[in-house]
C-alpha cells in the first residue's frame, strides 16, 4: 500500500475523494489517480537507480598496480599518492593485503610510493581513456613496484673457511638509503657455545645513529674447538625496519695450509695511477693445493694478478711448503674520486670454498703533475726599461713524454714576458720521459714604472692535466 503525504494529497485535490454509492467514478478523478500513480513510479525509479550508479562510480578505475618488497611479497597499506604535475595531491589510497591499488584517473600524473621503513619510490604516468568497471580492462596497468628497505646489510665475505678454536673479524656495511638520520640496533644469532659481538673502531657497539650514507663495522665472532660443522651466523639490524646479513662459516682442520700476505695492506695513490700491490700466496700444508685468487673490487674498477714476469694468472699449484710472489695491478674506475675504497682478494678451492682473504684499504688522492719547474733565484732587481732572464729548468719525472704549455697568468700592466729556447721565443715544448730541458724566461718592465716591488708568476701544464707554478719578486729600481 502506498502512502501519500498531506501536501501532496492536498496539492492532488484528493483529500476529499469518496467512492460513490452507485460504484462509479467521475472521469476528472479518475485522471488524477492516474497522474498520482504516474508520479509514484517515477519516484521509485529515480530512488532505486542512485546507490546503483554510486556503486559502480566506487568500482570503476583505469590505473592499478601491486606494491611489493624487493623479494616480491605484497607490502600491506603502502600509501599510494598522486600528485599533478604541478605538485598538488589528487587523490591517496593505501594498498591491500594483496599489495594492490587502483585509481580513476584522467591526465599526466606522478605517483608516490611510500611505506615507512621503505625508501620512496615516484613513477610518472599518462592516463588518456575512461574509466572502466573491469582492472583488466584498466588503461595503465603498472605491474609491480618494488619498495627497497631503508636499511641494509652487506659484506664482501659472507662464506669463510676457518679453523676451530680461531677469533675471526669479517667487515660488513650498514647502508641507510632513506633520507632521515637512523637510530640502528643490532643483535647477532650464532649457534650454541659460539660467541660473537659487532665493533667499531673503538670497542663493541649495540646501536648507533647512521644519517643517510654508510658506515662499516666489524663482525667478530670466536670459532668453538669442538666445531665440526658448517653453521649459519646472523646479524640483524633494526630501525624503521630490519635487515639481516648471514655468514656462512665452515670449520676445517686444514684451513690454515693456504696463507694470503702482504708487505703494504694500506696503499695511497693518485687519481688515474695504477696500483701496485704485493701479494705473497703460501702452502704451509701437506699436500698439492690448487689456488684460484679471486677480487672483490669497488664498483667500475678491474685487477690483474701478475707474476715477476708481467705474466697473468688466476690460478696457481702451490706444493707443501712452497709460496709463489704475486703483483696485484689495481685500476681504479674514470669516474673514482677521491678518497678510500676496500679492495679484497680471495684464495678459493675447487669447490669455491674460501682458504683465506686479505683485504686492501686503497686511499686515492688528487694527481699531482709529472712536470715541475726549477729556477736557479726567485727575486732579482731590475732598472725600469730594462730587462731580466730566469733560467728555469723544466723536469720530466714520468715515463711518457709530456707536451708542456707555458704561461704568465700575473704579469703588471704594460710589462712584456717571454719563453725562449735555443734562441727561438715558444710558448711550449714536449720534453721525453724522464728528461729535462733548459728554457728563458725574459720579463722587461716598461721606462715609466714607478720603483717598487712586483710579483709576477709563472705556470706549466702538461697535458696529462697536471701543473706546476713558480712565482717570482722582482723589485724596480732608479725609475
Amino acid at each position: 500500500m502506498i502512502k501519500i503525504g498531506p501536501k501532496l494529497e492536498k496539492r492532488l485535490n484528493i483529500d476529499s475523494f469518496i467512492l460513490p454509492r452507485n460504484g462509479k467514478i467521475e472521469m476528472n478523478r479518475m485522471n488524477k489517480i492516474q497522474r498520482l500513480s504516474t508520479l509514484v513510479f517515477i519516484f521509485l525509479c529515480i530512488t532505486s537507480l542512485i546507490p546503483i550508479q554510486s556503486a559502480v562510480a566506487e568500482s570503476d578505475g583505469n590505473l592499478h598496480g601491486t606494491v611489493v618488497d624487493s623479494e616480491g611479497q605484497p607490502i600491506y597499506r603502502a600509501k599510494v599518492t598522486v600528485y599533478t604535475t604541478g605538485g598538488s595531491v589528487v587523490d591517496t589510497k593505501f594498498t591491500n593485503k594483496d599489495g594492490f591499488f587502483r585509481f580513476s584517473l584522467g591526465g599526466t600524473y606522478s605517483i608516490e610510493f611510500e611505506k615507512e621503513g621503505y625508501v620512496t619510490v615516484q613513477k610518472n604516468v599518462q592516463v588518456t581513456k575512461a574509466p572502466v568497471s573491469d582492472p583488466e580492462n584498466d588503461e595503465v596497468q603498472m605491474g609491480e613496484t618494488i619498495l627497497e628497505k631503508s636499511l641494509k646489510l652487506s659484506a664482501s665475505v659472507v662464506n669463510r673457511v676457518t679453523s676451530p678454536g680461531t677469533k675471526l673479524q669479517l667487515t660488513f656495511k650498514v647502508s641507510n638509503l632513506g633520507d632521515e638520520t637512523e637510530e640502528i640496533d643490532f643483535s647477532v644469532s650464532v649457534p650454541e657455545d659460539w660467541s660473537a659481538r659487532i665493533l667499531d673502531s673503538i670497542g663493541e657497539i649495540k646501536s648507533i645513529q647512521l644519517a643517510p650514507g654508510s658506515e662499516s663495522f666489524i663482525f667478530e665472532f670466536m670459532v668453538p674447538t669442538d666445531a665440526a660443522q658448517t653453521e649459519l651466523l646472523k646479524i640483524t639490524a633494526t630501525g624503521s625496519c630490519e635487515s639481516s646479513l648471514e655468514f656462512t662459516i665452515t670449520p676445517m682442520t686444514d684451513t690454515d695450509d693456504i696463507k694470503l700476505k702482504s708487505t703494504y695492506i694500506s696503499v695511497s695513490d693518485e687519481l688515474g695511477k695504477s696500483i701496485y700491490l704485493p701479494l705473497t700466496v703460501s702452502n704451509d700444508g701437506e699436500v698439492d693445493k690448487i689456488i684460484t685468487l679471486t677480487g672483490i673490487t669497488p664498483d667500475g674498477w678491474s685487477y690483474q694478478v701478475k707474476t715477476g714476469t708481467d705474466m697473468a694468472v688466476k690460478s696457481l699449484l702451490l706444493s707443501p711448503g712452497n709460496s709463489e710472489r704475486l703483483t696485484i695491478e689495481l685500476e681504479s674506475s674514470d669516474i673514482a674520486t677521491v678518497g678510500n675504497y676496500v679492495f679484497s682478494v680471495n684464495a678459493v678451492d675447487n669447490n669455491g670454498v674460501i682458504y683465506d682473504t686479505l683485504e686492501f684499504e686503497v686511499n686515492l688522492r688528487e694527481p699531482t703533475s709529472d712536470i715541475e719547474i726549477i729556477s736557479s733565484y726567485s727575486e732579482v732587481s731590475v732598472e725600469a726599461g730594462g730587462s731580466v732572464t730566469f733560467p728555469l729548468v723544466v723536469w720530466n719525472k714520468g715515463e711518457a713524454d709530456a707536451l708542456t704549455l707555458f704561461t704568465v697568468p700575473v704579469l703588471p700592466e704594460n710589462w712584456d714576458a717571454s719563453f725562449i729556447a735555443d734562441d727561438l721565443e715558444i710558448s711550449s715544448i714536449r720534453i721525453p720521459g724522464g728528461e729535462s730541458e733548459s728554457i728563458k724566461l725574459i720579463v722587461e718592465p716598461p721606462k715609466s714604472v714607478i720603483s717598487n716591488m712586483y710579483e709576477v708568476k709563472v705556470v706549466i701544464e702538461s697535458d696529462d692535466g697536471g701543473q706546476h707554478e713558480l712565482d717570482f719578486n722582482i723589485e724596480v729600481v732608479g725609475s
